[in-house]
């Protein structure tokens, strides 16, 4: 604050010292509550960010820990396909085993029974299921051939949705990292325009307070000033 802002009247009453003594009090006092100010701004600003970094850091956890989840149970699914797709084959094998293994019991009991009396039909009945047997067996073996490639086809076609759910299930966590990034950036604006706002409140405030406090200390002062010149009139009159 310079001199030349005190009224001319008061510095006549005051003099230059006593001018200068408040014109010094005044910039004391208008620097000690600006500091004040500016550390209680400060304090409001590192609680509030470090209340967001925390948030935003519990929000990525909860992320990563529903990523492994999923990706846990896609693989448990997978695991149990190849599981039910191998125990089904087993089972198709072991019926047909099962099968040939009764024809061919049942023929042989047959052909011991018919052997004695009959071995010229037994001849041509053998030549016959000779000839049905090897009919059967290629017709067998081109069932098997197509049932195996039936088994790998779904295999194939179980394998391929479940990298589609995969494929999915990752674009939809790209998806949502996406969301939580934008949302991140728009937080983040969102605090730099409060603390811009808070920024020029405190301004304005700081401003209104300091033209109060210049106020009432300048009626402060101009009330000591008057009551000190009519004690020293009153001295004079007297003496």
């Amino acid at each position: 604050m310079d001199t030349n802002s005190v009224p001319s009247a008061l510095r006549e009453q005051l003099g230059p010292e006593a001018t200068n003594g408040l014109v010094r009090l005044f910039d004391v006092a208008q620097a000690e509550w600006t500091a004040n100010v500016v550390n209680l701004a400060v304090e409001r600003f590192e609680r509030r960010l470090v209340e967001e970094i925390a948030g935003v850091r519990v929000e990525i956890a909860g992320v990563r820990v529903e990523m492994a989840r999923s990706e846990g149970r896609l693989r448990g699914e997978v695991a149990q396909q190849g599981v039910k797709f191998s125990d089904a084959l087993a089972q198709q094998g072991a019926k047909v085993s099962d099968a040939l293994a009764q024809q061919g019991a049942k023929f042989s009991e047959a052909l011991a029974q018919q052997g004695a009396t009959f071995s010229e039909a037994l001849a041509q009945q053998g030549a016959k299921f000779s000839e049905a047997l090897a009919q059967q067996g290629a017709k067998f073996s081109e069932a098997l051939v197509q049932q195996g490639a039936t088994v790998r086809q779904e295999i194939a076609q179980q394998i391929g949705s479940v990298r589609q759910e995969l494929a999915k299930e990752s674009a939809t966590l790209r998806q949502d990292m996406s969301g939580i990034r934008q949302e991140m950036a728009q937080h983040g604006a969102t605090l730099r325009q409060e603390i811009v706002q808070q920024g020029a409140t405190l301004r304005q405030e700081m401003a209104a307070n300091q033209f109060q406090l210049l106020k009432w200390a300048f009626l402060f002062w101009v009330g000591q000033v008057v009551a000190v010149v009519g004690l020293v009139g009153v001295m004079l009159r007297m003496s």
